[in-house]
């Protein structure tokens, strides 16, 4: 690989021998050394990657147990080492220490190797946004196949130019083809999500006017048939305030009940979406308080204005009121 830290503007760089969020990782067969033997059809199986040295650091990936990859790693003559994700320790070496395990690799021949396990990372979403991060085994080296990841303090496109001639300079025959920034994959990655998205929070949207509507015609048409009996209470003595009062207080009541069995059958029905939604939870409190504030509001204002202008009638008027 060039050194690319040389050039202005590079923080790190490193390779892998798949570009990440694509699906098309390689799996292997394995046995954690010391475990019952099984038979051929049954070894587990994991994600495995190959990865440069530095890879972790430039890709932001924490360490979180044991230690990296040294250049000494790549060179070594014999079995190696290797690395795990956190998904990969909880699914496999739950209740044993990570750093003191070996995997038995190439399960499926006559002979063999036990590699041992120098580190636990992070987990990394390879495959998709939202779908759990899958055990993971990396490997130190590089690849034919190798995809070039860099981490720069200036715009990517100001380096892309830079990072292609660097490489050139080392292999003329290289080709630098679909240079991309990780923000780049990772909107492509959730393209379908945010069309899901969108289109769920349009119908959405065209559900609650529809919902605030009804209710403010229901509602309005429910006051406005009571213009007799407020002509009758203000007729008999009561003051105009007391009967908007007395109105608002019957009508929100029951426009409030209902509004609290819509939530329920909301939440209910919000465990079917649960897919769709990334970054929320289905009970995500800010979209039942808004939605329920928005009915409430449509409620109180079909409540009011029709009470409100029938206390102001006169009397005798909203008496012969039909």
């Amino acid at each position: 690989m060039p050194n690319l830290r040389a050039l202005p503007g590079v923080e790190n760089a490193a390779t892998i021998d798949r570009t990440p969020l694509l699906p098309n990782t390689q799996l292997t067969r394995f046995l954690v050394e010391g475990q019952t033997p099984v038979r051929p059809g049954e070894f587990p199986a994991a994600h495995f990657r190959t990865v440069s040295v530095s890879y972790f650091q430039t890709m932001g990936i924490p360490q979180i147990a044991g230690r990296q990859f040294t250049d000494t790693d790549v060179t070594r003559t014999d079995n190696g080492v290797l690395l795990v994700n956190q998904a990969f320790a909880r699914q496999f070496l739950a209740g044993r220490d990570p750093e003191t395990q070996k995997l038995m690799l190439g399960v499926m021949t006559p002979q063999p190797v036990a590699v041992p396990i120098v580190g636990v990372v992070g987990d990394v979403r390879d495959l998709s946004i939202d779908a759990p991060a899958p055990p993971e085994i990396y490997f130190p080296g590089y690849t034919p196949n190798d995809t070039l990841v860099v981490r720069s303090a200036v715009g990517p496109a100001s380096m892309a130019k830079a990072i292609r001639d660097a490489v050139l300079a080392v292999d003329s025959m290289q080709p630098v083809y679909d240079v991309r920034t990780l923000d780049g994959l990772l909107e492509d990655s959730m393209a379908s999500q945010r069309f899901s998205a969108a289109l769920l929070g349009l119908f959405s949207l065209l559900a609650l006017v529809l919902a605030a509507g009804g209710i403010y015609g229901v509602t309005a048409y429910g006051v406005q048939q009571r213009t007799r009996e407020i002509g009758v209470r203000l007729a008999l003595g009561a003051r105009p305030a007391d009967v908007l009062r007395l109105i608002l207080a019957q009508e929100m009541r029951v426009a409030l009940t209902g509004l609290l069995l819509g939530v329920g059958g909301a939440w209910i029905a919000a465990r079917f979406i649960s897919g769709l939604l990334y970054g929320i939870s289905a009970s995500d409190p800010s979209a039942y308080v808004g939605a329920g504030l928005v009915l409430a509001a449509a409620a109180l204002a079909a409540c009011y204005i029709p009470a409100r202008r029938a206390t102001r009638v006169d009397p005798m008027v909203a008496l012969r009121y039909e």
